[in-house]
C-alpha cells in the first residue's frame, strides 16, 4: 500500500512507497512539476531521493529519473525508472505520437513511432483493441530499446516482424 504526503502550500497529495515512509517527516514543497526539499541549502526533488535509495547511487551519480506514468506526484518505486537521456527522449516521443486513429472506413489504425518514422501495426474494429495493440507494441519497443539503447529503425522493424507484432 502506498503512502501520501500532503503538501502544505498547495494541498496536493504526493504518493510514495511504504519503504520510503520516513520521508513523510520532511517538509516538502511543490517546485514546478516536482516535489522538493532543501538539504543543506540544496534543493533536491523527491523522485531523485527515492531513486537514490532504490539504486544505492548517490544523487550526483544518478543520471535521469523518469516517472513511468508521467505523473510527477507519483513517486512510488515501481513508477520510477533510472534512465539515459536517449531512453527518456524515445519514451516521450513514442508516447506523444502514438495514438489510435479513426479511419474513414470506421475502423481504427494503430501505429507507433521510432526514430521519426512510423511503424504501422494494422487496423482494428474497435478503438479499445487498437489501443491495446498499440500499448503492447510501445511496451515491447521501450523494453527493446532499454536493453540495447542504439537501434536503427530497420532493426526495430525487423524485431516487430519477427515477434509478430506487425
Amino acid at each position: 500500500m502506498s503512502k501520501c504526503i500532503l503538501l502544505r502550500s498547495d494541498d496536493v497529495a504526493v504518493t510514495i512507497s511504504p519503504e520510503d515512509g520516513e520521508l513523510l517527516k520532511l517538509n516538502w514543497f511543490k517546485d514546478g512539476r516536482y516535489t522538493s526539499h532543501y538539504f543543506n541549502g540544496t534543493k533536491v526533488a523527491l523522485h531523485r531521493i527515492v531513486a537514490s535509495r532504490m539504486t544505492g547511487l548517490s544523487l550526483d551519480e544518478l543520471p535521469l529519473v523518469e516517472h513511468l506514468n508521467d505523473d510527477p506526484l507519483d513517486n512510488r518505486r515501481d513508477n520510477l525508472l533510472v534512465s539515459s537521456y536517449q531512453s527518456n527522449n524515445l519514451r516521450r516521443s513514442v508516447a506523444k505520437k502514438s495514438q489510435a486513429q479513426k479511419l474513414r472506413s470506421g475502423r481504427f489504425g494503430a501505429s507507433i513511432w521510432y526514430g521519426g518514422k512510423q511503424i504501422y501495426l494494422g487496423t482494428y474494429d474497435s478503438k479499445v483493441l487498437a489501443e491495446q495493440i498499440q500499448q503492447h507494441a510501445k511496451e515491447s519497443l521501450l523494453q527493446l530499446v532499454g536493453k540495447y539503447e542504439q537501434l536503427s529503425f530497420h532493426e526495430v522493424y525487423a524485431y516487430f516482424k519477427k515477434e509478430h507484432l506487425l
